[in-house]
């Protein structure tokens, strides 16, 4: 005889909040997954067993590797922003904080997890990320960059906001050539170097004048 209860499918979110928690769960467990394994040897039933629900529930969400790869990076990249916007402290100045955003983020990149692990065994993962999601991914962090530097309290000595956006950017490809060819003249691994290298380089794309102090 059938129950005359309602039954609820396990992966059948009835509310907003539990259907973002699934979604949460997944993208952590794949993320943890390509930490663990690389991006390839990874599969969907490998993720959805990790984060303890059904194939079904990860396709529904995301229709195939490609979608959730693309998910966890988007995810990842806002994460190791507001990491380092949590670590950057209070400069007093806005050449300070170019620097601190600089070492900051290269910190972060060379130790960061996922970046590691694809390095390792698959870095063209990482080239093919850049060529097909750059021009999503590129134009947030720099906006990052650009507000965080407007929100400062001696944004008077900033350049123009164009300016600001061109250097930026600079800084972006100049991170990302260095996190995917290592090696060279820039002291990418090295917080007084990277330091110091901000001081001289990217400070004057910033800054009408490098406060003494600096």
């Amino acid at each position: 005889m059938a129950s005359s209860y309602p039954v609820e499918k396990p992966d059948a979110p009835s509310t907003q909040d539990s259907s973002e928690e699934v979604t949460a769960r997944i993208l952590a467990a794949a993320q943890k997954e390509f930490e663990l394994v690389g991006i390839r040897r990874s599969s969907m039933s490998d993720v959805a067993r990790r984060a303890g629900i059904s194939r079904a529930a990860v396709y529904r969400r995301y229709p195939g590797k490609d979608s959730l790869v693309k998910a966890v990076a988007g995810r990842e990249m806002l994460a190791v922003l507001a990491r380092v916007a949590a670590t950057v402290s209070v400069a007093p100045d806005a050449a300070g904080t170019v620097v601190q955003l600089a070492v900051a983020s290269a910190r972060e990149l060379r130790s960061n997890p996922l970046l590691l692990k694809l390095l390792e065994t698959e870095p063209e993962e990482l080239y093919n990320y850049g060529a097909t999601s750059g021009d999503t991914s590129l134009p947030i962090v720099r906006m990052f960059i650009v507000q965080y530097l407007q929100s400062l309290r001696d944004r008077d000595r900033l350049l123009p906001e164009a300016d600001l956006a061109m250097a930026a950017e600079i800084m972006i490809r100049l991170a990302t050539t260095q996190l995917l060819m290592p090696g060279g003249l820039m002291p990418f691994r090295d917080d007084a170097g990277v330091a110091e290298f901000a001081r001289r380089y990217f400070v004057p794309l910033v800054v009408r004048e490098i406060p003494a102090t600096a």
